[in-house]
């Protein structure tokens, strides 16, 4: 009898110890596809639409010819070949079209016609039992293969394999090796192995990353080797430029920046002329787009020496073409006016007249481009030599009072003076200077203590609605003090401001609990108890119960912090009957 339960038992658990194996083998994953084995694609062709897909129609020409080399390959096309074929293929689809217009016509008049009218021959139809039999041929994959007929892997090859689908090791020693050796792979091999990886549909956005780096880089060794391969390059880099991505069109931007400086602006200007009528519209998109950053390139390096000419006109008109470029350019490009800063500079003091106008312009619309550091010097500088010319103006003799009173006060007090004040309220109330503006608050405190609410003027009123602002200012003393000041007009003074307003600092004052200071969260909990004291606990607690769904824990101890301290002021016979 046992040994039947010993048996009995032992079947049991090896059903169990089976069935424990089974599952042992199938590996846990959740509900959703990625764990499936479903990821979702990386690939750039799957979230690019229809328009930018249509990139991948565009062929790239044959090699162009250089200008600048004394002896051109006969295989290459120059700027009027090009010409000849954009024409040719703009008539060829013009052609095309009345073709297509002409037959749809033909389709609907015979459309429009009695279906009897037709013969009997005309409506036989063929069949497939009609074709003669095919005899199929030799394809290439039947022939047997011999030794040395594919091309085998060279070294430039194995790099580019490498840098797109390598380990980072191999992608590092590859990128090392092509950017060594350029010059002797060369260009053309280079350039007709690596763009033609960038046009393939199954590219993700790691890999062309890689790729538009090699190319950066193969750019800047070779330098105006590249001239005859400006519009391939272009043809795959132009598309980086409508791209959704910020990146990518900030690479494709650095790109034809780079080539602009290696192949020059007649180059430029020869090879993307025949895009820019091209039939496509895609095309002519892109290539403008294109043209904008060569201008910005190689546009200021054009006209530079002008500010230097010998005739006053061609002074002017270099200053005055500055002015356009750095207001296109705004709030960006401050790096390609460098090299016009010191004529600019120059300039402004040496000059008279209609050039010292338009140099001072210049001078103007370059400044709001550079940092903040550079652009508060230069400011004050271009301010001494303003003034000093009005100054000058001014005390001459013959200048008439009435000119001076109707045309340059007003002027003068709308620039120098109320801007000014406007500037150091702005500064006040944003923290430009957060030192002064603690310093400042902690003085209202003082003056709020001493003479009391009733006798405040402004009135607390008029005062608090300006000082919200304030609480985006991030420093420690600002804060502080603020929170302090705000602190004891709600509990002095709550009934001279709107409940509308506590409500608004309130909301405000939410961000007081992520501060660093124990001192400033500390100010901020007790204030909202002096809030709720003064308009009743229900708006109150509504704010701080939906701030407890934030993820910083920091905030929520804050937050549970306040209503407690809400209950101790208002009762926790009000918070329960709320």
């Amino acid at each position: 009898m046992n040994t039947d339960l010993d048996a009995g038992f032992q079947d049991y658990n090896d059903e169990e110890h089976n069935a424990a194996s089974y599952k042992s083998i199938m590996p846990h994953c959740g509900d959703d596809d990625e764990s499936l084995g479903f990821n979702k694609s990386k690939s750039i062709l799957d979230r690019e639409d229809p328009y930018k897909r249509r990139r991948l129609n565009l062929v790239t020409s044959p090699e162009r010819q250089d200008a600048f080399a004394t002896m051109p390959k006969p295989e290459t096309r120059g700027y009027a070949e090009s010409m000849r074929k954009a024409a040719l293929k703009r008539e060829e689809q013009m052609t095309f079209k009345v073709i297509a217009r002409k037959k749809k016509q033909e389709e609907e008049i015979k459309a429009a016609g009695n279906k009897w009218n037709r013969s009997w021959d005309d409506a036989k139809s063929s069949s497939d039992w009609d074709m003669p039999n095919l005899t199929h041929g030799i394809g290439r994959w039947d022939a047997t293969p011999t030794p040395g007929r594919m091309d085998g892997y060279t070294g430039r090859k194995t790099s580019e394999v490498k840098v797109k689908n390598g380990t980072p090791q191999q992608r590092k020693t590859a990128l090392r090796q092509l950017t060594d050796k350029d010059r002797a792979f060369g260009a053309g091999p280079l350039f007709n192995s690596i763009l033609p990886l960038l046009m393939q549909p199954t590219l993700e956005d790691q890999e062309r990353h890689l790729l538009v780096k090699v190319i950066d880089r193969v750019i800047y060794k070779l330098d105006d080797l590249v001239r005859p391969y400006v519009h391939k390059i272009l043809v795959v880099i132009e598309p980086l430029l409508i791209d959704e991505d910020y990146y990518s069109r900030v690479e494709g931007t650095e790109i034809i920046s780079n080539l602009s400086k290696a192949a020059g602006l007649a180059t430029m200007i020869a090879t993307m002329r025949p895009d820019i009528d091209n039939i496509d519209e895609y095309v002519r998109n892109t290539t403008a787009r294109a043209f904008s950053f060569v201008t910005s390139a190689l546009g200021i390096v054009i006209i530079e020496h002008g500010l230097n000419d010998e005739n006053q006109k061609v002074r002017t008109i270099t200053a005055l073409s500055l002015v356009a470029l750095a207001e296109a350019a705004a709030p960006y490009g401050i790096e390609s006016f460098d090299s016009v800063l010191k004529p600019l500079w120059k300039g402004i003091r040496s000059h008279r007249g209609k050039v010292l106008a338009a140099f001072l312009k210049a001078i103007g619309f370059i400044i709001p481009l550079m940092d903040a550091n550079y652009a508060s010097y230069y400011t004050k500088e271009v301010m001494k030599f303003v003034l000093k010319v009005v100054k000058q103006c001014v005390s001459t003799q013959g200048v008439e009072a009435d000119y001076i009173r109707t045309n340059i006060l007003s002027e003068y007090f709308k620039n120098f003076w109320v801007r000014q004040m406007a500037l150091d309220s702005r500064s006040s109330s944003r923290g430009r200077v957060p030192e002064v503006l603690g310093s400042i608050l902690g003085a209202l405190k003082a003056i709020v203590n001493v003479i009391g609410m009733t006798k405040m003027t402004p009135p607390i009123k008029d005062l608090l609605p300006h000082l919200t602002s304030i609480l985006k200012n991030r420093h420690e003393k600002v804060q502080e003090n603020y929170v302090d000041l705000v602190g004891r007009i709600s509990d002095r003074g709550a009934e001279y401001v709107p409940a509308r307003e506590w409500m608004r600092i309130c909301f405000e004052l939410l961000e007081m609990l992520k501060a660093h200071k124990k001192g400033i969260r500390r100010a901020a909990v007790n204030t909202f108890g002096y809030i709720a004291k003064a308009i009743g606990p229900q708006d109150v607690l509504a704010t701080l119960l939906n701030n407890l769904k934030v993820q910083e824990r920091q905030s929520r101890v804050c937050t549970t912090v306040a209503i407690a301290i809400t209950a101790e002021t208002c009762s926790p016979f009000t918070i329960y009957k709320w």
